[in-house]
């Protein structure tokens, strides 16, 4: 009887044992939500290691070391930056940020071997271009994999330089182009077209006051904007035109007024106000970010909010209301007298 209890024992000492070792060893989980762009940089802010290919070119490496430095600035950790064939011993336990092309980095093929990433050859998506896109690391899905790739090395140099752009892009990936000077995203709407946007600000304690609002007008029905005194080119680079207007309460007293910016993205970076534009899909949704605020706006939806901030010198109160007015072709528009 003892022989039997002591056998009892040691089988249930042994099933204990192998059962805590298969949960310690067991398959990592899927992530409980799908990887969104921006989570870009929180997610890379430990245990993260940049990829370069072996045949990495200048510019691809030049990339790679602006990345780490990027990251170190926003979230106070520097990454390693590695060679692919340095790779075996971060693959399963790294959150990876690969960059480079098809030809340069062999990681690439890999990850679309063993995922639905988006492929990225030198026909797609083309000369210059690049994507940006996020996803499960495929050898460890409780990892992170940032794909900075390039149908050449500009296109990957586009995706590099547009990283901080992308913290405001709920998506799992955006195709980003080098213009010869700079990293822009790619235009999405028809030419004919262009999104009107409108930033409606009521400002309270500040000193100054507006005059001479500009004569515009806009009708909901008709989607015709007129503009007395708006001179600014209507031509195949115009996408955006966004209402800019302001009104001043006490002790600055009333008034009316604003400007009128007129934006081709993605050169909508540096607006004159608190408002930056990031993208813009081909339907007409703005990703665009207010007082570090992020929000998306479908066509015909808007946002109110309040803030309390610094403009033109004075601390005041900002009741802002943006809207999402749509699509409208370039032909309403109707600038002079």
């Amino acid at each position: 009887m003892k022989k039997k209890i002591l056998i009892l024992g040691i089988v249930i000492v042994v099933c204990i044992i192998a059962g805590y070792f298969l949960l310690e060893h067991q398959a990592p989980t899927q992530p409980a939500e799908e990887l969104k762009l921006s989570d870009f940089p929180e997610i890379f802010k430990e245990n993260t290691v940049i990829v370069i290919g072996e045949n990495a070119s200048q510019i691809e490496k030049e990339s790679a070391e602006e990345i780490a430095t990027n990251l170190e600035n926003l979230i106070g950790n520097k990454p390693e930056v590695i060679s692919s064939e340095k790779i075996e011993s971060f693959k399963s336990s790294y959150n990876l940020i690969v960059v480079g092309t098809s030809k340069s980095n062999v990681i690439l093929e890999e990850v679309y071997n063993m995922t639905d990433a988006t492929r990225v050859t030198e026909e797609y998506p083309g000369e210059n271009k690049g994507i940006l896109e996020i996803l499960s690391n495929p050898w460890n899905e409780e990892k992170a994999i940032l794909l900075v790739e390039g149908s050449d090395e500009w296109g990957m140099k586009a995706g590099s330089e547009m990283l901080e752009e992308i913290q405001d892009i709920d998506k799992v990936n955006v195709v980003v182009e080098w213009d010869g000077t700079n990293a822009v995203f790619p235009r999405s709407i028809p030419q004919d077209d262009y999104i009107l946007l409108s930033l409606h600000q009521e400002i309270s304690g500040s000193r100054l006051m507006i005059d001479f609002p500009p004569l515009l007008h806009f009708d909901n029905d008709s989607g015709i904007l007129e503009c007395e005194t708006c001179n600014f080119e209507i031509n195949n680079e115009l996408s955006m035109v966004i209402l800019n207007i302001i009104e001043l309460g006490e002790p600055g007293g009333g008034g009316g007024g604003g400007l009128i910016p007129i934006y081709t993205l993605p050169n909508a970076r540096n607006l004159p106000f608190l408002m930056k534009i990031t993208n813009i899909e081909p339907d007409g949704t703005v990703y665009l970010s207010y007082a570090n605020t992020d929000i998306t706006l479908k066509p015909k939806e808007y946002y109110i909010g309040k803030f309390k901030e610094e403009w033109r010198g004075d601390k005041v109160t900002c009741n802002i209301r943006i809207e999402n007015h749509g699509l409208y072709n370039k032909d309403r528009i109707k600038l002079g007298g």
